[in-house]
C-alpha cells in the first residue's frame, strides 16, 4: 500500500475511489501545504483525460513549492500542452531561469 493511500486510510477510514476524488484530495493537500501528500495524490489521476489537466497544474506547483525545478518544468510543460494558458508564464519564466533544465519530451 502506497503511503498516501495508508495516510488518507488512517486519517478518514476511505480513500478516493476515482479520478476526480484523487484530484480533489490533491487540492486538499496542496491548500494546507503538504505538497509532497499533493504530488502523491496527483499520480492517481494524472493519466484521467477528465482530470490530467488540472492535475498537471497541481503537480507543477507542489514541484515548485518542493524545489524540484526540473519536475516543476515538465509538469509546466503538459500542463500547458493540455490548456492550462495560465502556466505559460510560469513555464517561460522558468525557461529562463533556469537554461539547463530539459523539460521538452
Amino acid at each position: 500500500m502506497s503511503s498516501i493511500i495508508k495516510d488518507i486510510q488512517e486519517t478518514i477510514g476511505i480513500t478516493p475511489s476515482d479520478a476526480k476524488g484523487w484530484l480533489y484530495a490533491a487540492r486538499g493537500f496542496y491548500r494546507i501545504g503538504q505538497f509532497q501528500k499533493a504530488a502523491e495524490a496527483v499520480m492517481y489521476c494524472i493519466s484521467n483525460p477528465h482530470t490530467s489537466r488540472e492535475a498537471y497544474r497541481i503537480l507543477s506547483h507542489s514541484y515548485r513549492q518542493m524545489g524540484n525545478v526540473e519536475g516543476m518544468m515538465k509538469a509546466l510543460y503538459k500542463s500547458v500542452r493540455l490548456g492550462n494558458e495560465e502556466d505559460w508564464q510560469c513555464l517561460i519564466e522558468g525557461a529562463i531561469d533556469h537554461p539547463d533544465v530539459k523539460f521538452v519530451e
